[in-house]
């Protein structure tokens, strides 16, 4: 009974310990999820942040990597163009090798076919005399060798088969990579230019709001100015008018005073002191 127990408790104990390293993984594995993740958003946040040229040198460098992959990938191609002429060149020969190996044979299946003449004991065959021993034995290698590179054909056929068909693909890939380069390539030129031409417009929109800015300020400080000398040169102006008609009326008034004083002189002498009553109420 108590070794029942024991045994109960071990394996409670050794299923908990295994529940628990499973759980710990599936939180080691969520763990690295989460921090992988973590990574990837820094590094764009870090690269969203970054400035225009830095980002500049890595998008060349970033095309530099692609046009190095490009140009390895269209080595491989060029190796395996390569492997295609061998594998071509090598179908061709073993498929010639059978053809004169199929007319041996041909010529030996007729010649088996002929009875041997009575007390011949050899075969007429390849332009030469073959006894029935040799013959058979020079039959069955030319069997088991066309046997052997038509297998061997056959295969050498399939790995050109898949051959060309990497080929195909390796090109079309090639090519999609190069049309991806070269699209990205003319749209940086295009994004460059376009953000030169918008950085200079931006400065010329700057220097057009700054001119207006300061010309506004300093054409109502001149403004300011040109009235304050208006007012000045209008007070000045009234002012000698006024001074002007003040000194014409003096001089009206002591003119007319003379006139009034020379005339009394002039009765005083033509009529005397009598006639100078009656003038003086003028």
């Amino acid at each position: 009974m108590m070794w029942a127990a024991v045994r109960v408790i071990g394996w409670s104990g050794s299923a908990l310990v295994l529940l628990i390293l499973m759980s710990a993984g599936r939180g080691f594995s969520t763990a690295q999820g989460y921090a992988r993740a973590t990574l990837e958003h820094s590094a764009r946040q870090v690269e969203q942040q970054l400035p225009g040229e830095v980002r500049d040198r890595k998008l060349a460098n970033d095309l530099a990597a692609f046009r190095e992959e490009i140009v390895q990938r269209r080595a491989k191609l060029n190796l395996a163009v390569l492997e295609r002429t061998r594998l071509q060149q090598l179908v061709g020969d073993l498929e010639l090798g059978i053809e004169r190996r199929s007319v041996l044979l041909r010529d030996a299946a007729a010649a088996a076919a002929e009875p041997l003449a009575e007390g011949q004991g050899t075969v007429l065959f390849a332009g030469r005399e073959w006894s029935e021993t040799q013959f058979a034995d020079e039959l069955e290698r030319l069997t088991g060798e066309q046997e052997r590179e038509q297998r061997r054909l056959e295969e050498q056929r399939e790995a050109l088969v898949q051959l060309e068909e990497v080929l195909a693909a390796g090109r079309g890939l090639v090519g999609e990579m190069e049309d991806l380069l070269r699209r990205s390539e003319a749209e940086w030129q295009s994004l460059q230019l376009r953000r030169e031409q918008a950085g200079s417009r931006r400065q010329l929109l700057d220097l057009v709001e700054s001119t207006g800015r300061t010309g506004g300020s300093a054409a109502a400080e001149i403004g300011r100015h040109l009235e304050g000398l208006r007012s000045e040169v209008a007070e000045a102006e009234a002012t000698n008018v006024a001074r002007g008609n003040l000194h014409d009326g003096q001089e009206s008034e002591l003119s007319r005073a003379a006139k009034r004083q020379d005339l009394l002189e002039r009765l005083r002498r033509v009529g005397g002191a009598a006639a100078v009553a009656p003038v003086a109420g003028l």
